[in-house]
């Protein structure tokens, strides 16, 4: 049986579809990217090994919100979104450093003033007062602000970069979720809240400048 190549020979690539293949092979990919961004993280203990936070007696708590595994970061930006189960009430927020800028409710901006490669930097150490009534599995999450990708990250060589974000959970031993349950904290930040007259170029603006 013969086999007739010629109408496969004669088939040209259409110029926007090679124009889409090489788009796509030069982005980096969510690896990657997250890789170098690292990730805006939250912890019950100053030592970030704890992603739970008990809440079962009234007391008074402190929590910290951590940037990890970033391969040489300046800055980085980002809003905190709390369930409706969590009582606890927020009496204070202290920055680590000084030109942060913002609120935790609709975006706080941290430059941190040189390059960083400790891999781990304290952002943020926010004091609660806990009432024992929160409920199970109810959550505290770093999310994006507005349509950003991700957590924003600034890099060493001004470059801006999507990074990965990791709640805490509240009564995690009664729910049994890990601390990187990826679709729970999609799910908490489906939908961020965007801010006005605010761009992304502010962040990189706040840290040139400092």
């Amino acid at each position: 049986m013969r086999i007739d190549l010629e109408p496969i020979r004669q088939k040209k690539t259409r110029p926007w579809a090679a124009a889409i293949l090489i788009v796509f092979a030069l982005l980096p990919t969510p690896e990657n990217a997250i890789g170098q961004a690292g990730r805006i993280s939250i912890y019950s203990d100053v030592a970030s090994t704890s992603c739970n936070l008990t809440d079962t007696a009234e007391r008074a708590r402190q929590v910290y919100v951590v940037h990890q595994y970033g391969a040489g970061v300046t800055a980085s930006k980002f809003r905190i979104e709390i369930s409706p189960g969590f009582t606890c009430a927020l009496l204070a927020v202290h920055n680590a450093f000084p030109s942060t800028t913002g609120n935790i409710y609709t975006g706080v901006s941290i430059p941190y003033g040189a390059c960083n490669t400790s891999g781990r930097i304290l952002l943020l150490t926010i004091d609660l007062y806990c009432y024992g009534t929160s409920e199970e599995c109810a959550w505290v999450v770093p999310c994006p602000v507005g349509a950003a990708c991700g957590t924003e990250v600034v890099d060493c060589t001004n470059q801006a970069l999507c990074g990965d974000y990791q709640g805490l959970w509240v009564n995690n031993n009664l729910c049994g979720l890990r601390c990187d349950h990826e679709d729970a904290w999609g799910h908490a930040c489906k939908l961020p809240v965007p801010l006005e007259n605010d761009t992304w170029g502010r962040i990189k603006a706040i840290y040139e400048h400092h």
